[in-house]
């Protein structure tokens, strides 16, 4: 197999979505999981292919359920869609299990049950993952359980995700300038080194997570010196998202979030 080397000078978004690069002379364009190369003639004319995305098929043996387990948040990161922290309300056990004992009602047959916590941050909730876990359990429903986090967690938490065999979902913005004032903690201070420490335990103790990155006009030159970083610390998988502007960052009055505009794109 080829391995190949890229020298380019920096990433931008094509067509405000789409990771990219120049690479001699050609645009380099990362999209659903492909390289699709362009040559700079065409780079303002082109007609960006549609591309069908098909979803999995739903399977009724094979239920999804997603808990929203908290609005209680420790980070209070400037573009939160979800506006985490500003309200303290919990899901409460009885209503979580009405919704178990719903979807997996008797009789029926389940081969897996897929069950993920959202939050604000899931893990402010922790007993009451715990709690539910116990209560799949004690009906005999086979399943699997994922979580997405802020990365603020103490050991006792990491060591549950493993005990349990969490697939995790963290979110980690960029190298510390970026990480910090994106995703400051919900006193104001720096989020960076505690979530690169999380990474590092998750890393040791092979629990299976992604990291997911937020891209914003502020990080965009950021991508690749981070991209190292993550592999030095021995992340294996990487989601680049555009920013939504919705949320809080939808109160941006300065204009401060937003994606590069096609101005901004480089010429060689």
């Amino acid at each position: 197999m080829k391995k190949f080397k890229f020298a380019f000078k920096k990433f931008f978004l094509f067509q405000d979505k789409y990771p990219a690069f120049y690479y001699k002379k050609r645009m380099v364009i990362f999209c659903y999981g492909k390289f699709i190369t362009l040559s700079k003639r065409s780079k303002c004319q082109i007609k960006f292919p549609k591309l069908i995305i098909k979803s999995k098929k739903f399977v009724p043996e094979e239920p999804i359920i997603t808990f929203i387990t908290t609005k209680r948040c420790s980070m209070r990161c400037i573009y939160c869609s979800v506006r985490g922290g500003e309200s303290s309300i919990d899901l409460s056990f009885d209503n979580a299990k009405f919704l178990i004992d719903k979807v997996c009602y008797p009789n029926q047959k389940i081969k897996k049950l897929h069950v993920i916590f959202f939050g604000g941050e899931p893990t402010l909730s922790i007993r009451l993952i715990e709690n539910l876990i116990f209560y799949i359990n004690s009906k005999k429903i086979p399943a699997d359980y994922s979580l997405s986090t802020n990365g603020i967690l103490s050991k006792i938490v990491i060591d549950f995700l493993k005990m349990h065999n969490f697939v995790v979902n963290l979110s980690f913005d960029g190298l510390p300038s970026i990480q910090n004032y994106l995703r400051p903690l919900a006193n104001g201070g720096k989020s960076y080194a505690i979530v690169e420490n999380t990474i590092r335990e998750f890393v040791k103790r092979k629990i299976i997570f992604k990291v997911r990155t937020t891209i914003t006009n502020n990080s965009i030159n950021q991508m690749l010196p981070f991209l190292k970083r993550l592999e030095h610390l021995g992340v294996k998988t990487i989601h680049f998202e555009p920013l939504n502007i919705c949320g809080r960052a939808s109160d941006d009055e300065k204009g401060n979030l937003k994606l590069p505009a096609l101005s901004y794109y480089p010429t060689i």
